[in-house]
């Protein structure tokens, strides 16, 4: 069963939109704190402390976010998040817009069930808020992987001038 809280508790203030125990809940109802009763209500997520940088570009670490919670990332340059859900999970991850201060979206991601394909890199220190609703949200930081180089056979190439390649390898990276 979820609850609004009519009074502030738990870290929660009132008006929030919360799922506890379900005996939590029914005295939580019977004392006058919560009422089962949904409208009015607003869902809220519960601050949680991002993932710090080791350095100025680079990030560490992870980050587990369970439901009712949210947390800042920053994404140095040139590395990835990468982001999963449990079985049940619902969350939204936003990459926040800079030049308004972080206070809207860029893009935003839906986080469900199972990993999200890699997000970034990017140029540039990117700040996204990662918010879990239902379920777990597990979130990392991590080096972009390197492009294996691979050589590349072009019609394109310099030959000679009977018409033969004239012995360059080009390598290509991406």
């Amino acid at each position: 069963m979820t609850v609004r809280l009519l009074k502030p508790y738990a870290q929660r203030p009132a008006g929030a939109i919360a799922t506890f125990e379900a005996s939590t809940e029914a005295g939580m109802i019977a004392s006058g704190q919560a009422s089962a009763n949904l409208t009015g209500g607003f869902e809220y997520f519960i601050p949680r402390p991002g993932l710090r940088l080791q350095a100025a570009q680079i990030a560490v670490g992870s980050l587990t976010l369970r439901a009712a919670e949210q947390a800042p990332v920053l994404l140095p340059e040139g590395q990835v998040l990468n982001i999963s859900g449990s079985a049940g999970t619902a969350g939204v991850i936003y990459r926040l817009d800079p030049v308004l201060g972080g206070t809207n979206s860029l893009q935003s991601w839906a986080i469900g069930t199972g990993a999200l394909a890699q997000i970034g890199p990017y140029a540039g220190l990117q700040r996204f808020l990662v918010t879990c609703s239902a379920g777990r949200v597990d979130a990392a930081v991590n080096a972009a992987a390197a492009m294996a180089p691979m050589i590349v056979v072009s019609s394109a190439a310099p030959n000679n001038n009977d018409g033969r390649p004239d012995g360059t390898i080009y390598i290509q990276t991406a």
